[in-house]
């Protein structure tokens, strides 16, 4: 039975990996996290580095004294609730009440969504902040991408119920549900405790059906097929992209036919495209049902499909053979 004052400390960075609370609970119950790898630690470090970086041009532009590094702030907060830990805003712009979080990533969209209830996290228990950035810069700390946080009613909601999850697993030791389906999917969120949070599962034990063998055997071909031929086509992909900017770079008139040696060239200009994200407008706030309805008649949805993945059991033979009816 847990509780003791609450233990250890939840990190709200961790909640954010994990929206049910469960990695967050595990460090609040005090569960000792894997030590990082030397690759990781360079990660955070160039992170560190990036916020560093970021947080000194905020200070040029509003003033040393207008502007905290690494602001603490105790979670959760208010209705007489004990903290369980504190959560750390990289930039906290003081005249302007205004959280700034920094991402060194190229890959916006792996890490997005955790990012972005980070920050939500940050508005809704900082009582002096009132409005939020995400920002992204890439290896050379230059900004990508920065996104404006809006906190929404149903934000609220979530987040309060993540920290509810976790307290209750600090009075009780019963630990919120995984979000993970097997230890392996704790790597990609970063997780220090998998082999806590794993402790004693077993992998499920595989659905037998001999009937569809013909038709998993041929579509495991077929995919196989596919990747070597692709990963055939990849250097001359590269080798074209390479031909296509040198011959960008050089002093060719667009709309004019031009003969290099025994070829004709003729260069048509074509303007970079407008791009947008509903999925990110939606998650930030930014588009409502209202501008759903508004829009409705440019935008168009893709139908669903399957994703399907392989794994090539050893010993066990392919079976190819459809008789008489084959479904193809």
């Amino acid at each position: 039975m847990a509780d003791k004052r609450l233990q250890g400390r939840a990190r709200w960075s961790h909640a954010a990996r994990c929206n049910t609370g469960r990695m967050a609970a595990l460090g609040l119950l005090g569960a000792e996290p894997t030590a990082v790898t030397e690759r990781q630690a360079g990660r955070f470090q160039r992170g560190k580095d990036a916020q560093r970086y970021i947080g000194q041009q905020f200070e040029t532009k509003y003033g040393t004294d207008d502007i905290e590094h690494e602001r603490p702030v105790p979670w959760p907060t208010g209705n007489g609730q004990l903290p369980i830990g504190e959560l750390h805003e990289d930039i906290f712009i003081r005249s302007e009440k205004m959280i700034v979080e920094v991402k060194s990533s190229e890959h916006v969209d792996g890490i997005f969504d955790s990012a972005l209830l980070q920050v939500k996290g940050q508005l809704h228990f900082d009582p002096e902040a009132e409005i939020g950035a995400l920002m992204f810069v890439d290896r050379d700390y230059q900004q990508t991408d920065v996104f404006p946080i809006v906190l929404t009613d149903d934000d609220r909601e979530e987040i309060e119920q993540i920290a509810a999850s976790v307290v209750h697993a600090g009075k009780t030791g019963e630990l919120p549900p995984r979000i993970c389906a097997h230890p392996g999917e704790g790597v990609s969120h970063m997780c220090p405790f998998i082999s806590q949070c794993f402790e004693g599962w077993e992998p499920p034990a595989d659905e037998e059906r001999p009937e569809l063998a013909p038709l998993v055997s041929e579509a495991y071909l077929a995919k196989r097929d596919l990747d070597a031929a692709k990963a055939e086509l990849k250097p001359l992909e590269e080798r074209w992209e390479v031909a296509r900017d040198n011959l960008d770079a050089a002093d060719i008139e667009p709309g004019v036919t031009h003969l290099a040696g025994g070829v004709t060239v003729k260069r048509t200009a074509v303007a970079g495209s407008e791009r947008f994200s509903l999925s990110k407008a939606r998650k930030l706030g930014l588009f409502t049902e209202n501008d759903a309805e508004r829009f409705s008649s440019v935008i168009s949805l893709s139908e669903g499909h399957s994703r399907f993945s392989f794994d090539r059991v050893e010993g066990e033979d392919l079976e190819l053979g459809f008789g008489d009816e084959a479904p193809f």
